[in-house]
């Protein structure tokens, strides 16, 4: 068996050398696949989701391009510039000049005169009263009234001001389109936002809650959306959140201060590159859908899409697009296969660390990253002699394997012919011990039956002495062959009891009644224990008689001399215990695991002081257990033994 596994190992060998060059291109072939679905199906499908999801909102971005960052702000992107066809920029909205032209504040220089000249705070505010009670103009009103929030803040009067605060923060009509109006309300929004925190009023968490990070009127999605230029939301939601956090509301108000400061970010970002980039030079060698990093103060990537006829280009971070990049390397990689990323300008943006090795394999990375491309390395050099190597390895542990099998199994044929030797011997002793102890009963009554027809005896009373010694002979044989009998009904699992209610001591002297004659006729000292009043048991009574009969008898046999038994019964623990103890020759450790075991004798020669079959404490074994009870041994050798069985008790 050994040398065809070794010529087979040999020839397996062989094949996997030839194989080297199929290793390499499977390998090839498999990671190949892998870098299309990571760098280049996955990021076709992200950007042209992003087009779409962008051209989604293609009437917002008409009518209300403001609301670009929130609806289509992505943590990806990091602001947003937005051109008309003739390259006007509709996003970022640019400050468009002052709010109130200059030549309409003299209106205000007599309440100003009285406010931080002459410090007359009330004069102040009857004056801004009555200028925006005589005006027609939307603005030149809402600075009075502004001014007039603020005298009553200095008077002691903030819930007053507070309230009017708020009729100018919440007007009941707003033209949402004019930049000047909502740069207006959102100063109004802030100030009422620092009255409600002067006052403590519970409002202002409401009130954040409802601004911050929103550029609607009111928070209602049924009202109006409020144009705003960058730099004036850029100021307003940082004296909100100022706000917030002096009042302690940063946790209650975590989401909403985090949307804000996102609106920060991308307005700011977005005024950077609107301020930077020339689109009539920008898009001549820069195709659309197309990622390119872009030449400003930092490092950005931008992709622009043309949708309804604007150009919208998203502005990403070096960092956020290099996570993106990132993402990809780390899905791709294992510990077989490294990655490097290389932009447009061949320089090295994302990926493993620099290795001196040559790339396996180099792919271009989509549509979308034109003039990019990805390194493959493996990270062992020799890996395709490694695979080769553990190939050869699968196929020598599986021959060892075979190997071992073979023996293994030589092994367990050996170990199982032994055990049949084993139970040959042990049938063949069984059947020598079965002999003997029936011969031995048969023999003795053949003597007496003929001594007796011969009518060699002296007188009656011999006559009656030798017909009693073949009674006894008779009751040893008829016990034998019960044992038999037993026996077999057990390996047959035919056994059946009479389980019923009986009270323990019955038993007892039962199996005194049955052995006692035995016992005396041994010269053994026979002393009993029972408590009458014990608990009854659950039991079929002849099989329990049977169990202590042979417990007694077993104590008598194994004695010396003076033979001395004790059967004590008694209560312990929920159980009724039944224990035969002797002084006599005692048992090893070993012997005590093994005697239950069926047909072990510890002395199996024939011509043994005690005789049996070995099937008497098998057979008390079998019975205890159908009782559902247990049996415990305590002997040493030289000392006796006391076997104690336990039986529920009936409650």
């Amino acid at each position: 068996m050994i040398l065809p596994t070794v010529c087979l190992l040999w020839f397996m060998s062989r094949a996997v050398e030839n194989e080297r060059l199929a290793v390499r291109q499977k390998l090839m072939d498999f990671y190949a696949k892998r870098a299309k679905t990571f760098f280049i199906e996955y990021p076709d499908s992200y950007w042209k989701n992003v087009k779409d999801q962008l051209s989604t909102y293609a009437e917002a971005i008409d009518r209300q391009v403001w609301l670009l960052p929130e609806l289509a702000g992505d943590e990806l992107f990091s602001g947003f510039v937005v051109w008309d066809a003739s390259g006007k920029l509709l996003w970022p909205l640019a400050q468009d000049g002052e709010y109130l032209a200059t030549g309409r504040l003299e209106v205000f220089q007599k309440a100003f005169e009285l406010e931080f000249g002459a410090g007359s705070i009330a004069a102040a505010l009857e004056e801004y009263r009555s200028i925006s009670s005589q005006t027609e103009e939307p603005l030149v009103k809402f600075h009075a009234e502004m001014s007039a929030v603020r005298c009553l803040d200095k008077s002691g009067q903030t819930e007053q001001a507070a309230a009017l605060c708020y009729k100018l923060a919440y007007p009941t009509t707003v033209d949402a389109r004019n930049l000047a109006v909502g740069a207006q309300v959102l100063r109004a929004r802030v100030r009422l936002a620092e009255l409600y925190e002067k006052t403590g009023s519970d409002e202002l968490f409401f009130h954040l809650r409802g601004v911050l990070g929103n550029s609607r009127y009111d928070g209602e999605k049924k009202q109006p959306v409020i144009a705003l230029p960058s730099e004036a939301r850029i100021w307003g939601l940082e004296r909100l959140i100022e706000t917030a956090e002096r009042a302690g509301l940063s946790q209650k108000l975590e989401y909403e201060l985090k949307k804000a400061k996102r609106t920060i970010q991308v307005e700011r970002h977005s005024l950077a590159a609107a301020q930077n980039l020339n689109p009539g030079r920008l898009w001549r060698s820069w195709p659309e859908a197309t990622i390119q990093k872009l030449d400003l103060s930092e490092p950005v990537y931008g992709i622009y899409y043309k949708i309804s006829g604007k150009t919208v280009l998203c502005l990403m971070t070096e960092s956020r697009f290099l996570r993106f990049l990132r993402a990809a390397v780390d899905d791709m990689g294992d510990e077989t296969v490294i990655s490097r990323v290389y932009d447009n300008f061949g320089e090295f943006a994302a990926g493993a660390a620099k290795t001196e090795d040559r790339p396996f394999l180099t792919l271009p990375m989509g549509r979308f990253l034109p003039e990019w491309k990805v390194e493959f390395f493996f990270t062992e050099p020799a890996i395709f002699e490694n695979a080769a190597g553990r190939q050869t390895a699968l196929y020598t542990w599986t021959g060892v394997l075979v190997i071992v099998l073979i023996f293994a199994s030589g092994g367990l044929a050996t170990r199982m012919l032994s055990r049949q030797i084993k139970l040959n011997r042990l049938k063949n002793d069984f059947m020598a011990a079965v002999t003997h102890e029936l011969k031995t009963p048969l023999s003795s009554m053949r003597v007496l039956v003929d001594t007796l027809l011969e009518g060699s005896f002296r007188d009656q009373q011999q006559a009656t002495e030798y017909l009693q010694l073949i009674s006894k002979e008779n009751e040893r044989l008829s016990r034998l062959i019960d044992n038999f009998l037993t026996f077999s009904r057990m390996e047959r699992n035919k056994q059946a009891f009479d389980i019923i209610r009986i009270s323990p001591a019955e038993v007892a002297k039962a199996a005194l009644e049955a052995i006692r004659t035995n016992l005396n006729a041994g010269k053994c000292r026979l002393e009993a224990a029972i408590d009458e009043n014990l608990p009854e048991i659950l039991a079929d009574k002849d099989a329990m008689v049977t169990v202590l009969v042979n417990l007694l008898e077993n104590a008598c046999k194994y004695s010396r001399d003076e033979k001395h038994v004790r059967l004590r019964l008694f209560s312990a623990a929920g159980s009724v215990c039944f224990e035969v103890s002797d002084d006599g020759i005692g048992m090893s450790r070993g012997t005590v695991r093994r005697i239950f075991k069926k047909f072990y004798q510890a002395d199996r020669s024939l011509s043994r002081p005690a005789g049996g079959c070995g099937m008497g404490l098998s057979i008390v074994k079998f019975i205890v257990d159908a009782h559902k009870g247990r049996i415990t041994v305590d002997s040493k050798p030289g000392r006796g033994s006391t076997f104690t069985v336990k039986l529920p008790q009936v409650n």
